[in-house]
């Protein structure tokens, strides 16, 4: 049962622990279960054989979506995560349904989408600086005139420049992410280099793949709330309870 008692140490750890490492683990454990079998070919005793052969099935029913990349999310977090990135994807399970250029205009859409979020974002908060011109109480006549001959000729400019404005962001991205993946490093800083992926790889990489860390979270409050601190604020409760589960974790980023 080791290839699966690997990965569950994994993914239940509380240093270095990402949603990202979620795809990789199930591919590692389906794989060692076929190559198994593949090898002893019944020579297996005490039912190991019907044992690995119920783990890929049960792996197949529980994780569909998942092994057949299907659902984005774990391939998401799984690429913008520097230790894993697209080592993956040459021992995928199945045939897969995406290719590798599926998957990097996934990334760069997403990360196109996070752009355009945080531009929005800046022009909202800079909304407030036009208020004079929305109270412009002078006639408008003359304007509408002008603006009815122009308005074609702006319209087409305006367009022209919300699509190269478009292309500019779809290349910058490409590139971020071509040197992203060439990069050999791989810790977490190396994400520093490259701010808009960092922000998508927080995005899918903050989720936890187990509940194993907020089990243990319970279990120091537990420990803390004890009747000789039976006047505890909450307050001071959640500061005592954060440091004892944070007391041996890394900052990583």
């Amino acid at each position: 049962m080791k290839h699966l008692a690997l990965p569950l140490d994994l993914l239940q750890g509380e240093d270095d622990v990402s949603f990202g490492y979620l795809l990789p683990s199930l591919i590692f454990s389906f794989n060692k279960y076929e190559k198994l079998i593949a090898q002893t070919q019944n020579k297996l005793k005490y039912g190991g054989e019907h044992l690995a052969k119920m783990c890929i099935k049960s792996l197949n029913t529980r994780f569909d979506e998942i092994l057949n990349l299907e659902w984005e999310d774990p391939i998401k977090a799984a690429v913008l995560l520097p230790k894993v990135k697209l080592k993956w994807y040459y021992n995928i399970v199945k045939n897969p349904n995406k290719s590798l250029e599926d998957i990097k205009k996934c990334i760069i859409n997403v990360a196109k989408k996070q752009m355009e979020y945080e531009s929005y974002n800046e022009s909202d908060e800079s909304g407030d600086q036009n208020v004079d011109d929305f109270f412009d109480f002078t006639d408008s006549q003359d304007n509408q005139e002008v603006g009815t001959v122009g308005s074609s000729s702006t319209m087409n400019e305006q367009g022209t420049e919300g699509t190269s404005e478009s292309s500019n962001k779809t290349t910058k991205i490409q590139l971020e992410l071509l040197r992203y993946l060439e990069d050999k490093r791989t810790n977490l800083q190396v994400l520093h280099e490259y701010p808009t992926l960092k922000k998508v790889s927080l995005k899918y990489n903050t989720c936890l793949p187990s509940a194993a860390p907020v089990e243990r979270l319970f279990s120091f409050a537990t420990m803390i709330d004890t009747p000789k601190r039976k006047n505890l604020s909450d307050e001071h409760f959640e500061v005592l309870v954060l440091k004892k589960a944070n007391s041996n974790s890394k900052v990583l980023l």
